[in-house]
């Protein structure tokens, strides 16, 4: 259920510095565009995102042939050639839009490559046939493969096809199900394209008998040459096929093993090609198996080192168990079954690295059959490839999901505080029409400001709680929880309330202080210094709980441990009141200042901006469309290209 506007934030998220080194003038606009742009506005450094995908290519191993990164986060054709430029050639997108967009690109970026190979001639002006075949090899070359990961229906499906025909040097793909997908025209409503080409070949006489006998499906194939991955539902109850886990199948009776057979055969069963043909498998590419209900963070507030590796753990193993109990049987049985080699896609942002840890290969050789060899059965998987597309711009979740693999925000929010409505709170402008609220509260982190806690948003206001303490969640909150779930250690608690601490005297023993409010008290040294947990740490040279040179929201602070009202703060406090950059005085906002906001979950936010503000390592390059955002309703159509074979028949006549 969502929260009215300022309920308070998830207490998981909250408290402590988020991305330590990250300095928020690093995304100061240059040469005062500042003073022009108007806010909330999307802004992107490309920097950024090369630093990124050199983070993932190192989690990889060095081999970028193992990514196929879901584009539905970046949807901007500039970032999408900074992944080109750095060898990526697999793709995932979710739309047909970003589909269209993508392959555009792509042909524009193959051109001017080749043009700055060959000055001589131009595309438009190439219309020498052997050159156009030329080409055509040369894209065919570059080796693109583009996978719709979504199960498209209805004119969307028809919409691929033309996609397909108009770009065929680019290797398309698709998610089914089911064999019904492609059983008959009226059932699924994929066969417009491909039926009504059947008809005219029928009615001028090209039609073949063995035309007549090919499955709906083989027509389709033949028509637009899309494959197609079957999606493999392995819990996450989204999309897919439904498998069934195979762990303790020695104690299962003989009705449920034969229950966990009939849910492979159905997944083996939309592999085929024919429903009357066992043995075809025309267009099929392989398996996509996607783990996203396995997406739990493993860093929260007030969190160790420890306590993050144990989640990390925890969560590895969580993952491990589907691989071993679901997929490798699975693979195993559909590879018995004479399922020719395929291509394995799975896991995107929280689970990636726990696939990079697991062998596939290693647990089909232990399922082989007598007379196999371990070459043959591990070569059957051909390529296993991970598809995390969050990680090109991260965001607050994906920091939490996967600290430690030296990931920066590429992508941030560039806002306003448009108001000052209460004393210990402001309003940014950059609401859910501009931010993803979807994922709960706060739905973005202010760089460069922890104490600035971003409460429920409304459609154009982000609340902020500043510099006041505040005490519980809204799930407390709503829940009444009157005491802390979990054990005291040195004065922190472990456990759902992992970074709270009990400070204070006796009689505030009760009162549990939130990971935010330890933050604050950190930041400014408000600890009492008979609280269990006050310590020793230097900034500058004053130690941790030092009343010298106390600030104003040190004095709140200390008034809200006392229970003394809390001073209000007012919008014209003179500049020395607020935080320096050494950490001392009060970090208190002003009407119209301007903060860099990290979403919780950036690809949403990315596809509410019209347009974003692109930098290249602080240098602007300009005002740039998000060209993939939204969906396609009635698109122009494309014309198709001509085939391959067309122009060598051409090429050869022309010699």
């Amino acid at each position: 259920a969502r929260f009215p506007m300022g309920a308070l934030p998830d207490a998981s998220r909250v408290g402590g510095t988020w991305f330590p080194d990250v300095d928020p003038e690093e995304w100061a606009l240059p040469d005062g565009l500042a003073s022009q742009v108007i806010t909330p506005a999307l802004v992107i450094d490309l920097k950024k995102v090369r630093q990124n995908v050199a983070a993932v290519k190192r989690a990889l191993g060095g081999d970028l042939n193992r990514w196929r990164p879901h584009l539905k986060t970046t949807k901007m054709s500039v970032v999408w050639l900074e992944l080109v430029r750095a060898g990526v050639k697999n793709f995932k997108v979710a739309t047909t839009k970003e589909a269209a967009v993508l392959a555009v690109t792509l042909e524009t970026y193959l051109d001017r490559d080749d043009s700055k190979k060959k000055t001589e001639t131009t595309f438009e002006d190439a219309k020498n046939a052997k050159d156009r075949l030329r080409r055509r090899l040369m894209k065919e070359k570059a080796a693109f493969d583009v996978l719709v990961a979504y199960p498209l229906c209805g004119p969307a499906r028809d919409r691929l096809s033309c996609i397909a025909k108009a770009f065929p040097w680019i290797r398309w793909s698709c998610l089914i199900e089911a064999e019904e997908a492609f059983s008959t025209d009226e059932e699924a409503g994929l066969e417009k394209t491909n039926a009504s080409s059947f008809k005219k070949r029928r009615k001028t006489g090209a039609a073949t008998s063995d035309d007549e006998k090919k499955s709906p499906r083989q027509r389709r194939f033949e028509d637009d040459n899309v494959g197609y991955f079957v999606d493999v539902n392995p819990g996450m109850h989204r999309t897919g096929a439904e498998a069934r886990r195979r762990d303790g199948a020695s104690k299962k009776s003989a009705d449920a093993r034969a229950r966990d057979v009939a849910f492979d055969a159905k997944i083996w069963r939309a592999c085929v090609n024919d429903p009357t043909d066992e043995t075809a498998y025309l267009g099929f590419r392989g398996v996509h198996f996607y783990e996203g209900h396995l997406s739990a963070c493993v860093a929260h507030a007030g969190s160790s080192l420890v306590e993050t590796e144990i989640a990390r753990s925890r969560r590895a193993d969580a993952c491990a168990a589907l691989y071993e109990d679901v997929l490798a049987p699975l693979l195993t049985y559909l590879r018995v079954k004479g399922v020719p080699p395929i291509e394995l896609v799975t896991s995107g942002t929280p689970g990636f690295t726990h696939a990079l840890e697991f062998d596939v290969r290693n647990a089909l050789v232990h399922g082989m059959e007598v007379g196999e060899t371990p070459e043959h059965v591990g070569g059957w998987v051909l390529s296993h490839r991970v598809s995390p597309g969050t990680v090109v711009f991260h965001d607050w979740r994906g920091e939490r999901q996967n600290p430690g693999l030296e990931l920066t925000p590429a992508a941030v929010l560039m806002a306003r505080v448009v108001s000052l409505p209460a004393g210990g709170r402001a309003t940014l402008d950059c609401g859910s029409k501009a931010i993803a609220a979807e994922a709960g509260d706060p739905a973005g982190y202010v760089l460069g400001h922890p104490t600035w806690r971003a409460l429920a948003c409304s459609e154009e206001h982000m609340p902020l709680a500043v510099g006041s303490l505040t005490n519980c969640s809204y799930r407390e909150s709503a829940a009444r929880v009157p005491e802390a779930h979990g054990s005291i250690v040195a004065g922190e608690v472990s456990g759902i309330d992992a970074g709270s601490a009990y400070v204070g005297s006796e009689d505030l023993a009760s009162k549990r202080i939130r990971p935010w409010d330890v933050a604050l008290a950190k930041r400014f040294h408000a600890l009492p210094k008979d609280g269990p947990g006050t310590a020793t740490a230097a900034r500058g040279d004053r130690p941790l709980g030092s009343r010298d040179g106390a600030g104003r929201a040190e004095k709140n602070a200390e008034r809200e441990l006392t229970g003394t009202e809390t001073e209000r703060f007012e919008e014209d406090d003179p500049e020395d009141k607020r935080l320096n950059r050494d950490g001392s005085g009060d970090d208190l906002p002003r009407r119209g200042d301007v903060v860099f906001v990290v979403p919780e979950h950036v690809c949403p936010t990315v596809n509410l901006a019209e347009h974003a503000v692109v930098l290249d390592g602080g240098e602007l390059v300009g005002v740039l469309d998000v060209e993939a955002r939204g969906h396609e309703l009635v698109p122009p159509d494309l014309p198709p290209a001509t085939t391959t074979r067309a122009l060598r028949k051409a090429a050869q006549e022309s010699a």
